[in-house]
């Protein structure tokens, strides 16, 4: 079961994907070469979203459509808010829920004004509840401008060179990004703060602060593909459309990220995605 691992030690060892062939040079040393994958049966008109990647990390290419446009990503930024979260806060630092937070669209979370909460459970209720009040909390800490600023330095270091951030969660129809930019994001988390993942297909988790209250995921697939999920993040404004990003893992399968930008339905179109992938790599 893929849940007894952490995703560290799944990108530290990586089951050896059915598309890789290991060969010896004269030197003997060991070369790793990929065979393209075929026999997907992927049907690109059954797909809604106008932007999809599907790339095994630190390997082959499956699967893409207009994978290098740059579009608006709604709240698949809160991923890039995390890790910036991660490398300039602690865990047990406090941030308050101000009046001016409260103004911020966005139910999830039910916050209160006077509420105080540690960094990782802001985190959380961010990328599971994808609450904005969540994310502006956390950036309001050493102010939204600068924490922007912060955002867009650590994009441009990861490589993510067609990507710009004006606000910490997305609501902006200029945060934007291209899929293979957050594809780097994810290679990024995963190997620096897999937490994030982990977090983010928590299917709900429990939190307190005046009252007590649970925060549903808002991926619906999580429950029924709770042993190939291992990292989520949902997103969707009028310009947007719908967006989802995944980590995925099969039996015989490295990680693979799935992208999807753009979409009419984005769990039809990963689900149908999903079972493609499964069927080739075997549960």
């Amino acid at each position: 079961m893929l849940e007894i691992f952490t995703l560290f030690e799944l990108l530290k060892s990586i089951t050896q994907p059915a598309n890789i062939l290991n060969f010896q040079n004269e030197k003997n040393q060991t070369i790793i070469a990929y065979r393209k994958i075929e026999n997907l049966n992927i049907d690109k008109n059954f797909i809604s979203a106008k932007n999809v990647l599907i790339k095994e990390i630190k390997g082959d290419e499956i699967f893409e459509k207009n994978p290098n446009e740059i579009k608006p990503i709604a709240s698949l930024t809160k991923l890039l808010t995390a890790v910036v979260s991660f490398e300039n806060y602690k865990e047990d630092d406090s941030f308050t829920i101000t009046k001016e937070i409260l103004n911020y669209n966005g139910e999830s979370g039910g916050f209160l004004e006077g509420e105080k909460f540690n960094r990782n459970d802001l985190i959380k209720a961010m990328l599971v509840g994808s609450s904005n009040k969540a994310g502006y909390t956390l950036a309001s800490k050493m102010g939204i401008e600068n924490f922007v600023n912060k955002m867009n330095e650590k994009a441009k270091e990861i490589g993510m060179n067609n990507s710009s951030f004006v606000d910490p969660v997305g609501l902006n129809k200029n945060n934007k990004s291209s899929l293979n930019d957050l594809y780097l994001l994810s290679e990024y988390i995963l190997k620096n703060y897999p937490e994030i993942f982990r977090f983010s297909i928590l299917p709900y988790f429990d939190i307190n602060g005046s009252y007590f209250r649970r925060i549903y995921n808002l991926n619906y697939l999580i429950p029924y593909y709770k042993n190939f999920i291992l990292g989520s993040k949902t997103g969707f404004t009028d310009d947007a459309g719908e967006c989802l990003l995944m980590l995925v893992k099969f039996k015989n399968s490295p990680i693979i990220f799935l992208g999807l930008l753009d979409s009419k339905d984005r769990l039809k179109d990963a689900e149908y995605l999903l079972l493609k992938l499964k069927k080739y790599y075997g549960e």
